[in-house]
């Protein structure tokens, strides 16, 4: 299959697939369901794409530091949004990480 996905959007795969593996792993860091909701249905066409990028989150080749350090990180940015949330209720918050 030949699909054409650009470097952005294939770094951002890359988080959500940490995201993903890390909220499935033991005494995860991070809960986020839609990220592994997401992921199963993205697994049905990114294992049979020929760009590497792309296939190994899909095929769960990731390395596990890198899974750590982004969940981590997106650890951090709930916490300073949540806070953030607490003083301002009324306002939105919308991370692209």
């Amino acid at each position: 299959m030949n699909i054409n996905i650009g470097d952005v959007a294939a770094t951002s795969f890359v988080t959500l697939y940490c995201h993903a593996i890390e909220s499935q792993s033991k005494d995860s860091i991070l809960n986020d369901p839609k990220a592994v909701e997401i992921t199963h249905e993205f697994n049905k066409t990114l294992c049979n794409i020929n760009i590497k990028l792309e296939r190994d989150p899909a095929e769960s080749k990731l390395d596990k530091q890198l899974v750590v350090h982004v969940a981590i990180r997106a650890k951090h940015y709930d916490k300073y949004a949540g806070k953030f949330l607490e003083r301002s209720p009324e306002e939105v918050v919308v991370i692209i990480a």
